[in-house]
């Protein structure tokens, strides 16, 4: 499991070692979740899947989305 807490500004470090992780050969992505809560808050999951391709095109549309944070 890849857990983040807080990270950078967009989480472009947390996203770019999800990134190279999925071009592994010997890893193979089962399930992910991306959640959000904590500090007296419930965990709940944002978005969910079962394969890195899956996670990848997540990625990929929330980098693209209008408002998203970027590092400069």
């Amino acid at each position: 499991m890849l857990a983040s807490t807080g990270g950078s500004v967009g989480g472009e470090v947390e996203t770019d070692l999800i990134v190279k992780l999925s071009h592994s050969p010997n890893l193979t992505m089962v399930k992910w979740a991306v959640v959000y809560g904590g500090n007296g808050y419930n965990y709940t999951d944002m978005a969910t899947g079962t394969s890195t391709a899956e996670l990848l095109d997540y990625l990929l549309a929330l980098a693209r989305a209008p408002g998203h944070l970027t590092q400069n």
